[in-house]
């Protein structure tokens, strides 16, 4: 058997920027060049620039707690509507390559009662306990957490015959001691060949991508201050772009007051960009910095990977992140990795200095070696050599006969 099409479901994208259509669109762009028709499925309030983008999904709206128990039912209506259409063959592929743990509510109310035409692989970005928000009391999360995810993914993955991959190894290894079929691991695969550096002097603390919670952004004004307590020549580039509909991120909003303030009273030291950022706007100020910064929680970060700090450390940066991740793990495969051992302003401003003090002591043949190895795994094609491997040839993940 051979894929004869792809089809990306990307059904939380929205506008045209950020993660999720970089990352569409390397795998469709990859996937065509092998000889696969592709098709990218998005909702209507999409905006991503691709010939391969069809506008299927209904419009992705803001959800506050109870509006995502109706969300739960509109997403499985409309899931069952798509995956029962009869122009799917066995020779399709389809791939939901970003979800969270409603998806697998809806996914399994969609499928129940019918039989799929085609191959689902669902790519798991987040472990079967992580968590999401802080707002709830802990013990109410993890119930939550585990009554919208474990029943049903074990169910979609050992009853239905879903598909299942990840691109974190730390998560494939819970699934497959968990018991669930035939996982496996695939690469993040909008990193680029490694681009020319455009640092303007030393250090430049990077911080991009949305002002969330979970990714540590209420810890940046204390983090900036001491940073430049400690080296008044610092120099910061940071995106204060929050989206707060979409995410549940109490104290955002003080926190970039706080930073305004801040680059108010050091104008020469600040970059601060509100806006929604285009990839190559992204790419270009990444270029710039020298220390990219990544406060995230690892409570909620969990085994999660992160597109920015595969792209960081394909471009050669110094990275900061927290202890007891996956991003921490990749210290073991790259020496520009200084991680942070507890979510204090104090702790993460440390690590900062020890990124400035390793500079001139670090090993550049190593860590160039260290980059073409890890862009030999981070591709695209890459991700579509192994995606193939495993759908066409692999037997131990259970598809639908």
């Amino acid at each position: 058997m051979r894929i004869r099409k792809l089809i990306l479901m990307d059904y939380l994208a929205r506008g045209s920027v950020g993660h999720n259509q970089a990352y569409s669109l390397a795998v469709a762009n990859e996937a065509a060049l092998g000889g696969m028709n592709v098709e990218i499925w998005c909702p209507v309030n999409c905006s991503i620039k691709s010939r391969y983008a069809k506008k299927i999904f209904s419009e992705m709206k803001p959800f506050g707690r109870l509006r995502l128990i109706k969300q739960i039912w509109e997403r499985a209506i409309e899931f069952r509507s798509i995956l029962s259409r009869p122009e799917f063959t066995q020779d399709d592929l389809i791939l939901f390559h970003t979800v969270f743990h409603p998806f697998f509510v809806s996914l399994s109310l969609a499928l129940f009662g019918i039989k799929l035409r085609s191959k689902v692989v669902v790519i798991m970005r987040r472990g079967l306990k992580d968590k999401y928000r802080t707002a709830l009391p802990a013990i109410i999360q993890e119930t939550a957490s585990w009554l919208m995810t474990i029943p049903f993914v074990f169910w979609l993955n050992r009853v239905v015959g879903i598909g299942l991959a990840t691109d974190s190894d730390l998560i494939r290894d819970e699934l497959s001691k968990a018991g669930l079929k035939g996982v496996f691991t695939l690469p993040i695969p909008h990193t680029r060949i490694p681009v020319r550096s455009d640092e303007k002097g030393k250090p430049v603390i990077g911080y991009l991508g949305g002002g969330r919670v979970e990714k540590g952004f209420d810890f940046l004004p204390d983090v900036a201050a001491l940073a430049l307590k400690s080296n008044n020549q610092t120099k910061f580039i940071f995106q204060t772009y929050i989206e707060a509909n979409y995410f549940d991120s109490p104290d955002m909003k003080e926190a970039k007051e706080k930073l305004l303030e801040l680059a108010h009273q050091h104008p020469k030291s600040f970059k601060l960009t509100e806006a929604s950022l285009s990839y190559p706007a992204y790419e270009r100020l990444m270029r710039q910095c020298s220390i990219i910064l990544l406060p995230y929680r690892a409570e909620l970060y969990g085994k999660g990977t992160s597109g920015i700090l595969a792209e960081a450390v394909a471009m050669g940066k110094w990275v900061v992140v927290p202890a007891n991740t996956w991003m921490s793990a990749q210290k073991q495969k790259y020496d520009k990795i200084v991680v942070f051992d507890s979510e204090k302003p104090e702790s993460i401003a440390r690590a900062i200095l020890e990124c400035e003090a390793l500079d001139g002591k670090i090993d550049k043949k190593r860590v160039t070696e260290q980059i073409k190895g890890w862009h030999a795994f981070h591709n695209p094609e890459s991700y579509i050599s192994i995606l193939r491997c495993k759908v066409e040839n692999d037997d131990s993940t259970q598809y639908p006969s």
